[in-house]
C-alpha cells in the first residue's frame, strides 16, 4: 500500500478552527487529507470552556487522530500554542510521521511585547492593544487557567520521550509566548530530526500572520524531506 500523509491540525487555547484554517485550506489545495476538531468545550462560551479540563482537550485531538488514522496510514499533528502542547503529548502515545509545534508555550506572556504594544497605542492615540488584553483577561475562566498550566506542566516532563521528528516555529512578534519556549522544546525533545525556525513577521496567531507563506512552504517542505 502506498502510504498516505494525514494531517491533524489543533488549535490553541480558548480559540477554535479558524486560528488555523489558512493552514487547512493550503494543505487541502495540495491534496492532504486534513482533519481541524474543536477542542471540547471551546465553543466560544465561556461556561462551556469552564465545563472542560486538559483531558477533556487531549481526548478530543485523540479521537480525531484515530479517525483520521482510518484513511491515512502515517500521521502529521500540527499544533497552534497550546496545540502543540496537544501534540507533543500525543506524540508519546500514538506513532506520529511528525510533529510541527507552532507558537508552542513553555513560556508565556512577553511583557516587554506587551508593554511595547501598549506604548504604541499610546504613542498612536489608539487603545488596539490595551482592548484585547483586557478581553482576553476577562475570556478565560479561573479553572480553565489552572487545566491549561496543568497541561503546560505535564508537557514539559514529558518532552524527552518524544522522539519523532519536529518542526518548531515561534513568531518574533509573538506577545503570548515568550520566545524562548522554542528554544527549550528544541533542546530537550529526544528527536533525531528536529527544526526550530523563527518569523520576524509574525505575531501569535501566525497562520494569519505576514509570515504565513513562508511558514507553510517550510513545514511542507520539512514533511516531504522526511521520505528522502
Amino acid at each position: 500500500m502506498l502510504d498516505k500523509i494525514g494531517v491533524l491540525l489543533i488549535h490553541g487555547f480558548g480559540g477554535n478552527t479558524d486560528e488555523v484554517k489558512p493552514f487547512k485550506s493550503y494543505l487541502e489545495k495540495r491534496g492532504y487529507f486534513v482533519l481541524c476538531p474543536e477542542l471540547k468545550g471551546h465553543t466560544g462560551i465561556r461556561r462551556d470552556l469552564c465545563q472542560s479540563s486538559y483531558y477533556d482537550w487531549l481526548m478530543s485531538a485523540e479521537s480525531a487522530l484515530i479517525d483520521l488514522r482510518k484513511n491515512c496510514n502515517l500521521i502529521v499533528l500540527i499544533g497552534f500554542s497550546m496545540g502543540g502542547l496537544i501534540g507533543l503529548n500525543l506524540s508519546t502515545r500514538h506513532q506520529l510521521y511528525a510533529i510541527a509545534a507552532l507558537n508552542t508555550p513553555i513560556y508565556y506572556w512577553d511583557f516587554p511585547r506587551i508593554a511595547t504594544n501598549i506604548y504604541q497605542d499610546i504613542r498612536l492615540n489608539k487603545t488596539t492593544y490595551l482592548s484585547n488584553y483586557i478581553k482576553s483577561s476577562l475570556k478565560y475562566p479561573l479553572s480553565s487557567m489552572i487545566s491549561f498550566r496543568s497541561l503546560l506542566a505535564k508537557t514539559k516532563g514529558i518532552l524527552k520521550q518524544v522522539e519523532c521528528p519536529v518542526f518548531i516555529a515561534q513568531g518574533l512578534q509573538d506577545d503570548t509566548v515568550q520566545h524562548r519556549s522554542a528554544d527549550y522544546i528544541y533542546k530537550s525533545v529526544s528527536s533525531k530530526i528536529k527544526k526550530l525556525k523563527y518569523y520576524k513577521n509574525a505575531d501569535h496567531l501566525i497562520c494569519h500572520s505576514q509570515d504565513k507563506d513562508m511558514l507553510f512552504e517550510d513545514i511542507l517542505g520539512f514533511i516531504k524531506n522526511l521520505s528522502k
